[in-house]
């Protein structure tokens, strides 16, 4: 890479491999300088902002490890917004309807604990993805995270079992659930399986079927089956209450 780099470094590409390589290594504030030259190179290519933001926000992460507070956290997540909210303002210009620039921006919202912005940002990703399922995971865990219950329900079912145009509330059109194949998509499941409980859904189908399904993949898993444990808790002492 150092070596085409040496020999012509006005190629996009050249600057966007060596991103990655930096980034493979930890070396985020190198790899942010070259997605920013291969931008300069290829300004209108929006994944390159995206990693820029990802490599911002990787910052971030760490540096609220040393201080949940830390101004320099705070400073990293406003520079991956702004790389995000360059990414969303390209695609607008060019007329292409992305989702991945606002679940971005979402995610990186949440993480600061601005759950009402990153619901915002996550539900214009959904009006141009309405069908992805994926999409309803992450922000029904948002609206998880904000403790908003009745809105997270019926978005999680989506992404989880699939929901009938008149069960999606947020996108209303019909949404495919998706099939248990990663810890991402686990989850969501989990995440589904703790709202039903939490609002004392214990009887609904989808109940069984989901900690089963999660029994059967991820049983062996350090943390998954314990908060199937605490979910099953949670009805029991409200059947036993009488709610």
């Amino acid at each position: 890479i150092l070596s085409a780099l040496a020999a012509n470094d006005q190629l996009m590409d050249v600057h966007r491999i060596y991103g990655q390589v930096l980034e493979t290594k930890g070396l985020y504030f190198d790899a942010i300088e070259e997605y920013e030259r291969a931008a300069a190179l290829a300004p209108n290519l929006t994944f390159l902002y995206l990693y820029v933001g990802y490599n911002y926000r990787q910052l971030a992460q760490e540096a609220q490890l040393v201080d949940i507070n830390s101004p320099v956290a705070k400073e990293r997540f406003e520079q991956a917004l702004e790389a995000f909210a360059r990414a969303a303002a390209i695609n607008e210009q060019i007329g292409v309807k992305d989702p991945i620039p606002y679940l971005a921006i979402a995610k990186t919202y949440a993480q600061q604990g601005e759950f009402f912005i990153a619901a915002r940002n996550g539900e214009k990703a959904l009006e141009y993805d309405p069908e992805n399922p994926s999409v309803y995971g992450q922000l029904g865990r948002i609206y998880m995270q904000a403790r908003n219950y009745e809105t997270a329900l019926p978005t999680l079912k989506c992404a989880v079992v699939g929901c009938t145009a008149e069960e999606n509330e947020v996108g209303k059109v019909e949404v495919q659930g998706l099939a248990l194949t990663s810890i991402e998509v686990a989850y969501y499941y989990v995440f589904y399986d703790s709202v039903l409980s939490a609002l004392n859904k214990c009887d609904d189908p989808d109940v069984a079927v989901v900690r089963t399904a999660l029994r059967a993949s991820y049983g062996t898993d350090a943390v998954i089956p314990l908060i199937i444990d605490e979910n099953e808790e949670i009805c029991r002492i409200l059947a036993q209450s009488g709610q």
